[in-house]
């Protein structure tokens, strides 16, 4: 085996699915830009159901449709935050991976959820590598 295949398989990782850090923790950086972002998404619309509601009393019947969509939009942000919160790192790598077809490559988090010095570089070398093979098959698009 050679180094490159050696470092390869060091990056795969072969830990069940399940284990791993969570992908977001709730008081990171990253966490509360999700909480600010669904806090916003659902405060725009709840304003946006209020006023469909008070056009469909006076008379829009299309209002109507829209005064049961909105709070839709809002149900789908809340689910998409939890879902994005309680992500677990490798269940978010491996379905990068089945969908590409690529080998997982799971970058190391510290307790924060950001990435520490290893995971970084490890990141780093999974996309040079991921940038050469695509420029290898010109199929590389800035």
């Amino acid at each position: 085996m050679t180094s490159v295949d050696a470092q390869r398989a060091e990056n795969v990782s072969t830990a069940p699915i399940s284990d791993g850090p969570l992908h977001v923790k709730w008081f990171s950086r990253q966490g509360f830009f999700l909480h600010f972002v669904v806090l916003f998404v659902c405060t725009g619309c709840s304003v946006a159901t209020w006023w469909q509601l008070s056009r469909a009393l006076g008379g829009n019947g299309l209002s109507w449709a829209y005064t049961f969509e909105w709070p839709c939009f809002g149900i789908y942000a809340i689910g998409l935050w939890w879902r994005l919160l309680h992500e677990k790192a490798a269940e978010a790598a491996q379905a990068i991976a089945v969908a590409s077809g690529r080998q997982v490559i799971v970058p190391s988090l510290d307790a924060f959820g950001e990435l520490t010095p290893q995971g970084l570089e490890r990141f780093q070398s999974a996309a040079s590598e991921e940038l050469q093979r695509a420029a290898r098959q010109n199929d590389w698009h800035p």
